[in-house]
């Protein structure tokens, strides 16, 4: 059954995945909408209900924001999980929102680890 309350836009670039078996890891991610996204994690195993953070760029020009949100992985497939975001504020939300309704509204780069911290890459 669909629970999706928001339109997927389509997404191909790099994401941040912080999850506490694997520590940050770095894996192409798809359909990206205010709800979740769906990331392709090749042989990496993550159970359902597992606790994450996605952190990614998007949007462009002066409305280019850096996100890192909270999520579940609610759905696992071959190729990768689909992961739900939680407890996001409505002020996140909306400018997520506003990055999502622009034509152009994701980097061509993708995040980079927090300083200090190393990540690995997940070929999906």
């Amino acid at each position: 059954m669909e629970h999706r309350c928001s339109t997927r836009n389509p997404y191909g670039h790099t994401v941040t995945l912080d999850c506490p078996y694997h520590g940050p890891v770095l894996a192409r991610a798809h359909d990206l909408s205010l709800d979740g996204v769906f990331i392709e994690t090749g042989e990496l195993f993550l159970p359902l209900n597992t606790r994450v953070h996605v952190a990614f760029d998007a949007g462009g020009g002066e409305r280019r924001a850096a996100f890192r949100l909270p999520g579940m992985v609610v759905r696992r497939a071959r190729t990768g999980v689909g992961v739900m975001f939680l407890e996001t504020g409505d002020t996140t939300l909306a400018a997520l929102d506003t990055v999502l309704s622009e034509p152009a509204a994701v980097s061509p780069r993708g995040p980079r680890p927090h300083a200090g911290e190393s990540a690995r890459v997940v070929n999906g």
